[in-house]
């Protein structure tokens, strides 16, 4: 799944990564969205922008996480985002990012059998 309320952000980052094979992708453009495709599916992935319309993606993060889901933050908050317990394995990429950053991730989150 995939939150940011930046709609070429959105576009970007979803050819980005139909390009590298994954499918499937559901987008959210708020809160309350996310909260609904994660009840409704449990995606194996988040890729959360942090800061949604004046709040935190973090609720809905810890839904997920707690769903067995891996996380993905774009933050411009970088280093100083402080997160839960749960979210430990959390993986947080600063703003602006380049594509490979986010692939790199994925692999770590996600490895390859060779």
């Amino acid at each position: 799944m995939l939150l940011d309320e930046d709609a070429i952000i959105m576009i970007d980052l979803e050819e980005s990564l139909r390009g590298i094979g994954l499918s499937n992708i559901r987008i959210a453009t708020t809160l309350l969205r996310a909260s609904q495709i994660s009840a409704a599916t449990m995606p194996r992935l988040a890729i959360l922008d942090y800061k949604i319309h004046g709040g935190t993606s973090l609720k809905v993060a810890e839904e997920m996480a707690a769903g067995g889901a891996q996380i993905i933050f774009l933050t411009g908050y970088g280093d100083a985002l402080l997160l839960p317990p749960i979210l430990d394995g959390a993986k947080v990429i600063s703003k602006p990012f380049v594509i490979g950053d986010l692939i790199a991730a994925l692999r770590e989150l996600f490895p390859l059998n060779k």
